[in-house]
């Protein structure tokens, strides 16, 4: 009889844990943060990456997918502020320079084998590059030089990614970008007169082999 019980008690705790375990929910949603590490490779070896806004790829960047789909929603950005003043013995020149690009896309997974899969999607991205020079003379004139490069633009790519560990990942990309920029510079002296000395439209068709390496850290 005492065998009976103990075996309905068992079964019973058996029963209430799988229970448990199939009550827990789920997480539906990875996120995913991604940092470009190959400045940060190329400084240890005695080299450093360009400081072009339309030439580098993202330095950090996070990812969205379903914990069942291979399909992921990919977001990056890259940005650089750089401020400067040079005094010599008739004027006084300050620049500024800021620039940063955006990318929005999707992407679409598949494995290999272990650890190893590939992707590739598309981004719209856009970019941002301005810079103003001003030149105070110590007669009490002055001159000011702006410069803007700016507009959209959308990239193919095609991917490759190690799984270092279930929440650890290398990763590097190829891309074809399509780039529609503005040039725009112009001169404004101290009165506020402005002159225009370049605007036109310029369209690039830009491919990248794969040269930057990304770390990514799964939350």
């Amino acid at each position: 009889m005492v065998r009976y019980v103990m075996i309905n008690c068992l079964c019973m705790v058996a029963f209430m844990s799988f229970g448990q375990v199939d009550s827990i929910p789920q997480k539906k949603l990875k996120v995913e943060v991604l940092f470009n590490v190959t400045d940060a490779l190329g400084r240890g070896a005695g080299n450093s990456g360009s400081n072009s806004v339309l030439e580098d790829p993202i330095v950090i960047g996070a990812k969205f997918l379903s914990q069942y789909k291979a399909k992921a929603l990919r977001f990056g950005m890259n940005f650089n502020i750089i401020n400067g003043t040079d005094l010599s013995s008739g004027f006084i020149r300050t620049s500024t320079n800021q620039f940063y690009s955006l990318s929005l896309g999707v992407e679409r997974r598949q494995e290999l084998q272990n650890n190893l899969m590939y992707y590739y999607g598309a981004d719209l991205q856009y970019y941002n590059d301005a810079s103003k020079t001003n030149v105070d003379f110590f007669n009490g004139s002055s001159e000011s030089l702006s410069v803007v490069r700016n507009g959209p633009g959308i990239v193919a790519l095609l991917g490759f990614r190690w799984n270092i560990t279930p929440r650890f990942a290398l990763s590097t990309e190829a891309s074809l970008a399509l780039q529609v920029i503005n040039n725009y510079r112009y001169l404004t002296d101290i009165n506020g007169f402005k002159d225009v000395l370049e605007d036109k439209l310029e369209t690039r068709l830009r491919p990248v082999m794969p040269g930057a390496l990304f770390l990514t850290f799964e939350l």
